[in-house]
């Protein structure tokens, strides 16, 4: 990696700091933000450790040190970073979307689900959240409970095309075309420069033979390899 010269400008300041405050925990963590910011995951992994050991409260340093973590693929000890911090402050919206990651990504579904309902219990505004447990519900095949939370970001926000797109996936998988036909038209509508939309809609209609449509928007390159 080649690094721009602010990252080598925080490098270069960070050391003597910590030198100036061997003890200090805070020290010790933005040293291993900048190393972060460096994609060097293992020096801030020793860096946050060490801040943890000074002042073993610091939630900013488990939720980086879990986040570094998940960067070096440890998963399981990411979560045990993430729980420590959730531990520190039971409402730590970022300690719990970043638990949300690693149950995902352990395969743990339903405890993430239960770990998303615990961030919309902290703040029931977090149109991400609603979304994106909407998007976990769509992989369970759980179409309605899904449609309940992605109709909930939407109210929160009504102007995200990706809602609307998941909003289209989530009724045409309950049967209910027209209105996902509707939902992606409103996505498109929201940005119509999104390819995203029109593709899904594209194959949607070809799935229930309605082609003439279909073939206008695939044949268009630009719809060929949605983002």
């Amino acid at each position: 990696m080649t690094l721009t010269k602010k990252g080598e400008d925080k490098e270069e300041h960070q050391p003597e700091a910590v030198g100036v405050y061997p003890k200090s925990a805070i020290s010790w963590y933005n040293k291993g933000v900048n190393l972060r910011d460096l994609d060097r995951f293992e020096e801030a992994l020793a860096a946050y450790d060490k801040a943890i050991e000074i002042y073993p409260n610091l939630i900013e340093a488990w939720i980086n040190k879990g986040f570094v973590l998940d960067c070096l693929g440890r998963t399981k000890d990411a979560l045990v970073a993430n729980d420590k911090a959730i531990e520190i402050n039971p409402n730590s919206i970022g300690a719990w979307k970043n638990k949300v990651l690693d149950l995902e990504l352990l395969g743990r579904a339903e405890e993430a689900l239960a770990a998303y309902e615990k961030i919309i219990e902290i703040n029931p505004k977090d149109e991400a959240t609603w979304h994106d447990m909407g998007l976990a519900l769509n992989d369970l095949d759980r179409f309605e409970e899904a449609l309940v939370a992605i109709n909930k970001a939407i109210e929160i926000n009504p102007n995200n095309e990706s809602t609307w797109t998941s909003k289209g996936i989530s009724l045409g998988q309950l049967g209910r075309t027209e209105e996902a036909y509707a939902a992606f038209d409103k996505a498109i509508e929201i940005n119509p420069k999104d390819d995203f939309a029109p593709f899904i809609k594209g194959k949607a209609m070809l799935n229930n033979g309605k082609y003439e449509w279909t073939r206008k928007i695939l044949k268009n390159p630009q719809f060929a390899h949605p983002h």
